[in-house]
């Protein structure tokens, strides 16, 4: 009788400290583990005749930034390469380069993707910035990331 109350003893023993394992295990996050998606709303900028809208897409830390941009106008031409007049800021002061542009160009009506590095994994804000777009020296487009 004895020997059965300690096997007893034991196995619920065995069961609470499994339990206890696999939750603390569940909970705890494993090393390289990605940043969660952050939800940033679109922006827009309406100026010199060209409203421009810029929407995050699936914005996280740790991967590239993607901007899914729409240009609409009803004079002149969308005629220009993004990737030379744009740029984004985060708030360490580091400053990147779009790497492409998936979409089109020229016309009156252009949207795509540009897509940059990812950013300082401790930045707070993030700025996107394009440059003399029809008349208006910069159009920026902030967001806070926390």
């Amino acid at each position: 009788m004895k020997n059965i109350k300690i096997i007893l003893l034991i196995i619920v023993i065995l069961f609470f400290a499994g339990f206890g394992y696999f939750v603390l295990l569940k909970n705890k996050p494993f090393q390289g583990q990605l940043q969660p998606l952050i939800i940033l709303g679109p922006q827009v900028n309406d100026e010199g005749g060209v409203s421009i809208e810029v929407t995050p897409i699936d914005f996280s830390l740790s991967k590239p930034v993607q901007l899914k941009i729409t240009f609409n106008t009803h004079q002149g031409n969308l005629d220009f390469d993004l990737t030379k007049i744009s740029y984004l800021l985060d708030d360490k002061n580091n400053k990147y380069i779009p790497v492409s542009w998936e979409g089109g160009s020229g016309g009156h009506h252009l949207s795509g993707v540009l897509v940059f590095p990812a950013i300082n994994k401790d930045a707070k804000t993030m700025k996107f910035v394009i440059e003399n777009v029809y008349n208006a020296e910069k159009r920026e487009f902030f967001w806070e990331i926390e």
